[in-house]
């Protein structure tokens, strides 16, 4: 029975929709923001095979290497909020925070998108501002992105203050 109900709350990411009001807009895409050409987001499909070995080398835990992939690839592309995003959450993975938060406030001056976004909110977590982080990954979510990490992001927030079951129902 309590496998039932786990898998219940876990396949309902959808039911905090009733905490956060006006939040229905979960399921309208987004508009790009890539026609004004400062912000250019590199997509899993068009995605270089160095950005994959940078975030292999993350998952695998080789943290230096993967920085100076992401340190090479930011020559490349300045402007991508990907590299950005790795670059911060390798920073993290390190508790090397105030670098990580060095790195995602250039990457709000050059390419603020959503993705950075959530990079933020990780950061402000990480930080201890719970509140901040909180409302960085709604309003992510409210503009119409659905992110994966800024749902996790959510969760790890109610479980910080002690709020499993809504948690457990955003993931």
């Amino acid at each position: 029975m309590y496998r039932l109900k786990t898998f219940i709350s876990v396949t309902v990411p959808l039911s905090f929709l009733c905490a956060y009001p006006g939040s229905a807009q979960v399921l309208t895409p987004a508009p790009s923001n890539t026609e004004s050409g400062h912000i250019q987001n590199i997509a899993p499909d068009e995605m270089p095979d160095r950005l994959r070995d940078a975030r292999d080398l993350y998952r695998k835990g080789d943290f230096d290497h993967a920085i100076q992939k992401y340190q090479q690839l930011l020559l490349e592309h300045p402007n991508s909020a990907e590299v950005y995003a790795g670059l911060t959450r390798v920073y993290l993975k390190k508790k090397d925070v105030k670098q990580a938060s060095d790195t995602i406030t250039k990457a709000l001056q050059v390419a603020d998108s959503p993705v950075v976004r959530v990079a933020l909110g990780e950061v402000y977590f990480r930080q201890g501002k719970i509140s901040t982080a909180e409302l960085e990954w709604v309003n992510v979510i409210k503009s119409g992105r659905a992110d994966a990490r800024a749902y996790l992001g959510l969760a790890r927030v109610r479980w910080a203050i002690s709020m499993y079951k809504s948690g457990w129902k955003l993931i």
